[in-house]
């Protein structure tokens, strides 16, 4: 069957750490961008990398900076993508073009 793409239906952050797993598991992806500073994502991260072998990175917004750092110091080695303003400006998250 198709893996459930909608992990809070499993209860937030822990449906989407078993969602990562399941994924990395079934190698449906070659890499993992974890979009959260939340240091309880560190265990589903480490066994990704680690028992999995798949790559993670942790992405964070501009304010959760301190948050992410310390969840990224708690993961193996997870590589670090800053979100800023100007990158959420320039999305169209309306679903209308821009022109």
């Amino acid at each position: 069957g198709q893996p459930d793409r909608f992990p809070e239906r499993y209860g937030g952050d822990v449906g989407l750490a078993v969602q990562m797993v399941r994924d990395a598991a079934l190698k449906v992806c070659d890499r993992l961008i974890l979009v959260a500073a939340d240091q309880d994502y560190a265990p589903a991260v480490n066994i990704i990398q680690g028992d999995l072998d798949r790559p993670v990175s942790i992405a964070y917004v501009q304010n959760t900076y301190r948050n992410a750092v310390a969840l990224r110091n708690r993961c193996d080695h997870p590589s670090f993508i800053q979100i800023t303003r100007q990158m959420i400006d320039a999305c169209d998250l309306t679903g209308k073009a821009k022109g």
